[in-house]
């Protein structure tokens, strides 16, 4: 059959393949590939003589699967050695870069690539078994697309059932996504802009200060859409008093339904959290096509994101023009901004766009943003004033333009910003606040029914 694919990976999961996500998958009796469970086992194979399509390195039963691939490829540095990664640690990303080891990140991404190894084996071995190309080759291979396996035929990957699978049978989730983003542009001249908002341990404010953001942006006049990618525990469609919005597996799926994320009612588009918490690992890897298809629908795109680090920081952070991270009053949060940087540092992340904010700040609070800035080694840092009671209140009771109606010192030092994150380009836009659409809404919170939480 020519050349294979070699699979380093510990025994237990070759006797239970589900636990890297091939379900009911027969591994060793696949002919297209050699697996081997131990590291001498495995650096003996590749100081043969025999090629090899791809290296991919899993696990094994005697030391890291990091280790293991850096050791093969510095047996060989020629030689292509991809390093599958469950976890995608900051550390990790960072290793595989200084050794030069590809990376293939997460259960879902694994298996697409698996069923393309798997489908182009087998298109291979049906050529060399057709006798005539021009006769019988559309017949042989006819017969073979049919039972060809998919992604989605590993369907605990998305934790869906079949049909409801994250990887279309047909077409790669990401290639629709992008062409619906590449027909829009084709339409526009030009697109808009990404902000997101980032911290360093939780508890800082940031989905507040996100919400506010696409509310100011909204207000104004750049149509904008605040993206939750908490993707675990985010609640953006709640601050902002919306109940039905439309989640970021379903722009998966089905990309076509962005036409329904639009402002409405003085309020900016939300693109809210997946509706199984399950889902939210298997949907990193679109983080980068979700954004360049909204960016090619709105002036704005404001991203939330979650207090820990993950692949999708990485993602968002590339494809923002700019970052805020925000802080506290807490001397941890000072420290844990510290460790990101120096993540971001390890895995060749530009800081460049980052603008760093001092939350909850008056005249009493713990720390300035001076105080912060000589502790980050001369980082400029504003200020976001304290805004008391009434922004969570507000924000609590799905109250987000009564919000950024009122003199809340936050919403004002936040207003102040605005002017600054938004391109040249797109100021002329800047003309006249957003009319609110089909609703009159009162100033008075307790007129209105509050929710509770």
């Amino acid at each position: 059959m020519g050349k294979k694919t070699m699979l380093c990976v510990d025994t237990e999961s070759l006797r239970y393949p589900e636990l890297i996500g091939l379900n009911d998958e027969d591994i060793d009796s696949q002919e297209w590939l050699e697996t081997y469970s131990t590291a001498h086992e495995a650096r003996r194979a590749l100081s043969g003589i025999g090629p090899k399509d791809n290296v991919w390195v899993v696990s094994c039963d005697d030391m890291e699967g990091i280790n293991l691939a850096a050791a093969l490829k510095r047996d060989n540095l020629s030689r292509s050695i991809e390093l599958v990664s469950f976890g995608g640690t900051g550390s990790e990303v960072g290793r595989c870069q200084a050794a030069g080891i590809d990376l293939i990140r997460g259960k879902a991404e694994f298996v697409k690539r698996y069923s393309e190894q798997k489908n182009e084996q087998a298109f291979s071995a049906a050529r060399e078994k057709v006798p005539s190309p021009v006769a019988s080759s559309d017949e042989g291979l006819s017969s073979l697309r049919a039972a060809e396996p998919s992604v989605s035929d590993f369907e605990d990957v998305s934790q869906g059932g079949p049909g409801n699978a994250l990887e279309p049978k047909s077409e790669s989730a990401s290639g629709k996504i992008m062409g619906v983003a590449a027909s829009r542009s084709e339409k526009s001249a030009q697109s808009g802009f990404i902000v997101s908002v980032l911290s360093g341990n939780g508890g800082v404010g940031k989905s507040t200060v996100a919400a506010c953001l696409a509310v100011l942006f909204q207000e104004k006049g750049l149509k904008t859409v605040l993206v939750d990618l908490d993707l675990q525990f985010g609640d953006a469609g709640f601050l902002l008093g919306l109940d039905d919005v439309v989640g970021i597996d379903e722009l998966v799926r089905q990309p076509e339904r962005i036409n329904q994320v639009k402002p409405a009612g003085g309020l900016p588009a939300v693109v809210g959290i997946p509706g199984k918490l399950e889902e939210s690992e298997a949907l990193v890897v679109y983080t980068s096509e979700v954004l360049s298809l909204l960016k090619s629908r709105f002036d704005a795109v404001v991203v939330n994101t979650g207090s820990f680090w993950s692949d999708c920081h990485i993602q968002v952070s590339e494809a923002s023009d700019q970052v805020l991270f925000i802080l506290d009053q807490r001397p941890s949060s000072v420290r844990s901004c510290s460790r990101a940087l120096d993540l971001c540092a390890r895995c060749g992340i530009a800081v460049q766009p980052f603008r760093f904010l001092l939350n909850l700040c008056s005249k009493h609070a713990l720390l300035t943003s001076l105080d912060v800035s000589c502790a980050l080694h001369g980082i400029q840092v504003g200020e976001l004033k304290d805004g008391g009671r009434e922004v969570g209140e507000l924000l609590g009771a799905g109250l987000p333009l009564e919000l950024a109606s009122s003199k809340n010192p936050f919403i004002e030092s936040l207003r102040e910003i605005v002017p600054q994150l938004v391109p040249e380009r797109l100021r002329s836009l800047e003309l006249q606040e957003a009319p609110v659409e089909n609703e009159k809404r009162t100033f008075f919170p307790g007129i209105r029914k509050r929710r509770t939480a």
